[in-house]
């Protein structure tokens, strides 16, 4: 058995900090928790509600999307949202949730570096850095890593061609290849 509600109370605040997209979302879920929204219960069309709130369609159309990937509404083509059945309990589990801490945070990307074992894994690099020349690091000296003659009595270093034509045209070594 479906009823309608012409008119919902959702306050909207056009200045707060919360999108007025996810005001409107979290309004809906606010009234299906206090049992206002009732399974069944179809709610107004998406231009019906943008126009009541004076807010974009799109809005309203993302958060009963958001609302229907959630369990709470069913949405189908051409047709008003229903409130599925089971939405309140499903939303009262969720605040349930939500007052518990997070026991494993189990996000991708989001190791937990408090159980990594920073002193041995430094004791470890100490160990092989200690023991190791610096040959054998893949670096090679400076010439090398550079491409550099190591036959040449000169070898500059500078942070970029501008600082190192300085250098070369006011140096010694340039001015005695110029035979000045």
């Amino acid at each position: 058995m479906s009823s309608l509600i012409a008119d919902l109370a959702l306050e909207i605040d056009r200045h707060g900090k919360e999108s007025l997209g996810h005001q409107v979302r979290r309004g809906l879920l606010a009234h299906i928790r206090a049992g206002i929204l009732r399974p069944g219960v179809v709610l107004p069309s998406t231009r019906a509600l943008a126009a009541q709130l004076g807010i974009s369609r799109p809005l309203i159309v993302d958060a009963y999307a958001q609302l229907a990937a959630e369990g709470f509404l069913i949405v189908r083509r051409g047709a008003r949202p229903i409130v599925a059945s089971g939405a309140a309990r499903v939303a009262q589990l969720l605040e349930e949730r939500r007052e518990q801490p997070i026991r494993y945070d189990l996000r991708p990307a989001m190791p937990d570096v408090g159980f990594f074992p920073r002193k041995a894994w430094a004791s470890a690099i100490r160990t092989v850095l200690n023991a190791i020349p610096a040959n054998d690091l893949g670096m090679g000296t400076f010439a090398e890593a550079r491409g550099c003659d190591q036959r040449s009595p000169t070898i500059l270093a500078g942070c970029g061609d501008s600082s190192l034509i300085h250098l070369t045209s006011s140096s010694p070594v340039a001015s005695q290849k110029d035979g000045h």
